[in-house]
């Protein structure tokens, strides 16, 4: 009785076998005679058998099946959604069992044309505005080449539509993996961190990341130096600011990193070190108003602090020197003059620079020129009504 069982489930075995290679058959023939949708029915089944399975023109067949059905006006329309994908799948199957087989040159060329015809797919969904299956079909595509750059340079700017940000940081990180322009990528990360996220330090890190492969980018430079000044290391900002200044070609961009530098040291009660910042800055951009103003209320600080103390001195001590601080004091204020005129033309509605313009030109005896300046206040106010 053994005997006959084990000869009766070899023979059904082989039964088995042969339906499913004669199914293989059948997809076959019915692909060569147009009927796809026979033909994908039959190479499923064949795909699906661990016996047919094995066989290489299964995959090559199945990847012919898909994508005759994708590019038949017929059958077109029953294709399945991920029809490319799987038509890539199955020849780089066949391609894996066969790599110098009958049909290999063939599927070589239409497995590759595939990850582009489902990358110009996302892009077509992309258009549509249809992002979601845009980002699935980049995502389909990846899969299908995990270090190819295209995909992924398509799928970070349909994240970025979408709003995706998590997404499109991913993405993102991965270009750089790939070096793949990768400081616009670090910039694109460093923007979202700081700006969508709001996370300073963490866009922190990110540009000190970056600044260890572009270390003479001036972008990245500003944008270090002005995180570490909004994040409370202002002392460490001024070497960083230094340096960018140094590296800075553009004028106006460099007018503003010296303007920053003196800010910081006066935030750091050091006036007299940010003096020569400033006076860099005017220098480099004499359009600077923010360096001018600055400028100028530095010097009319000094002569009010000269004012103050022969205020308070005893006629004795102003009779052996109060004149001279006096003269000091006029001297201080004819160098605010000069800035503070240069920041008014730049900012010609600026009451606050009208007014210490006003009260300097009395303290110097230029009367005419404060009656004026008090004029254009009372107009610069009443345009504000």
């Amino acid at each position: 009785m053994k005997k006959v069982v084990l000869t009766i489930i070899a023979g059904l075995s082989m039964q088995v076998a042969f339906a499913q290679k004669a199914m293989l058959t059948s997809a076959i023939l019915d692909f060569r005679n147009g009927k796809l949708d026979k033909a994908k029915t039959e190479i499923d089944q064949a795909a699906a058998n661990a016996s047919s399975a094995e066989i290489p023109k299964t995959w090559f067949y199945r990847g012919e099946i898909y994508t005759g059905m994708m590019d038949s006006p017929v059958y077109k329309k029953n294709a399945p959604a991920d029809a490319a994908t799987i038509a890539y799948e199955a020849y780089d199957k066949y391609l894996k069992m066969e790599p110098k087989g009958e049909f290999s040159k063939q599927a070589t060329a239409k497995r590759d044309n595939l990850y582009l015809v489902v990358v110009n797919q996302g892009a077509n969904e992309h258009n549509a505005k249809e992002y979601d299956k845009a980002l699935a079909s980049f995502e389909a595509a990846i899969k299908m080449r995990p270090e190819d750059t295209t995909a992924y340079s398509y799928a970070v700017n349909t994240a970025g539509v979408k709003e995706d940000y998590t997404l499109e940081k991913k993405y993102a990180h991965k270009l750089i993996e790939l070096n793949y322009h990768p400081l616009d990528n670090y910039k694109r990360l460093i923007y979202l961190t700081e700006q969508i996220e709001k996370n300073k330090p963490e866009a922190l890190k990110l540009i000190e990341e970056a600044r260890v492969k572009f270390p003479n980018d001036k972008d990245l430079m500003t944008d270090e130096a002005r995180l570490y000044m909004e994040t409370g290391r202002g002392q460490e900002a001024i070497g960083k600011l230094e340096k960018a200044a140094a590296a800075e070609t553009d004028p106006k961009r460099k007018s503003n990193l010296l303007t920053n530098i003196a800010i910081l040291h006066d935030k750091n009660k050091k006036p007299e070190a940010a003096i020569p910042f400033y006076t860099q800055a005017i220098a480099a951009d004499p359009t600077n108003a923010v360096a001018q103003y600055n400028l100028g209320i530095y010097y009319n600080n000094k002569a009010a602090d000269i004012y103050a103390k022969v205020n308070k001195m005893s006629m004795a001590d102003y009779s052996k020197s109060g004149k001279k601080l006096e003269a000091d004091a006029k001297a201080q204020s004819q160098k605010a003059v000069p800035y503070l005129e240069a920041a008014l033309k730049l900012n010609p509605d600026d009451t606050d620079i009208m007014n210490s313009l006003s009260k300097i030109y009395l303290n110097l005896g230029r009367n005419a020129d404060a009656e004026k300046m008090n004029k254009m206040m009372d107009q610069a106010k009443a345009k504000k009504k």
